[in-house]
């Protein structure tokens, strides 16, 4: 799959926390990292089929790490996506809606 990746800016405001995932069904915690500032976004674009939009898509970069964890976004104006687009007006509903 050939694919190519662009570095664009992000509008301040962005930023990503950490889900850690507790040993109990429906568990879950803030990370030590909690809010992360994202400086930029990562976009892929995968060449094979340019009519699948899943083929494209956007990862956040941190300033000092990697972003591998499993992880929520927090907009400008407060509120959370999660890592496959949906979006929640709170951080309470987005954990309710994952399991998590």
């Amino acid at each position: 799959m050939a694919s190519k990746s662009t570095i664009i800016p992000a509008a301040p405001g962005w930023k990503l926390l950490y889900i850690q995932t507790g040993s109990e069904p429906g568990d879950h915690a803030i990370s030590d990292h909690e809010f992360e500032t994202i400086v930029a976004w990562k976009v892929i674009e995968n060449d094979d089929d340019p009519s699948d939009y899943l083929a494209s898509y956007a990862l956040p970069v941190l300033p000092y790490e990697p972003c591998s964890n499993s992880y929520l976004l927090i907009d400008p104006d407060g509120r959370i996506h999660d890592e496959g687009g949906s979006s929640f007006p709170n951080l309470e509903e987005a954990f309710r809606t994952h399991g998590r």
